[in-house]
């Protein structure tokens, strides 16, 4: 499967009135990641960076992020800023991964109560601390970790045939 990871660092919580300050992407093929993008973000250089990441959406079957919603959130905002209606529309089309839902389920079919933060399942699931303020390109490769592990584990699972293969499928590649 082809997958393109991403990662946002943002001025603020707010998609209206916050900005974007750095982008990271990965887009993986196979068993290869290739480190495609990782930028800082400014009004001066934002349509240049989103042309990149929509050539690399375009070559990938689904989009991953951690607590994704809310990065899309970010780039939607961005895009009717900037007037990029089409990237809007691009972004609207494609399946999407979220690994903070996928950890969610992840957790429920293990019986358990756990935090959902990318910097608590990082260490969770791999034993590897994640910096208290992480750049887009620290956290894009964290998000990977934590997806790969999290799939890695749920086809474990008894229960994956319930849960594993229907979340990701059907639940978490549902198109925004």
């Amino acid at each position: 499967m082809d997958a393109l990871y991403l990662a946002l660092v943002t001025s603020g919580p707010d998609p209206i009135h916050d900005r974007i300050t750095q982008i990271a992407a990965r887009l993986r093929r196979d068993n290869f990641t290739f480190v495609d993008l990782n930028q800082r973000v400014g009004e001066d250089n934002f349509n240049g960076i989103l042309s990149q990441f929509n050539h690399l959406l375009k070559e990938c079957e689904v989009l991953i992020g951690h607590n994704l919603h809310h990065q899309l959130d970010f780039l939607i905002a961005a895009c009717v800023r900037s007037g990029n209606t089409a990237r809007f529309i691009q972004l609207r089309r494609c399946k999407i991964l979220c690994t903070k839902t996928l950890a969610s389920h992840y957790h429920e079919s293990e019986g358990k109560k756990a935090s959902t933060t990318l910097h608590a399942l990082l260490d969770e699931l791999a034993s590897i601390p994640l910096s208290v303020d992480p750049d887009a390109q620290s956290q894009v490769v964290a998000t990977e970790i934590v997806h790969q592990l999290i799939f890695h584990r749920l086809q474990e699972s008894p229960n994956f045939t319930r849960l594993g293969r229907d979340l990701v499928q059907i639940r978490a590649c549902l198109k925004i």
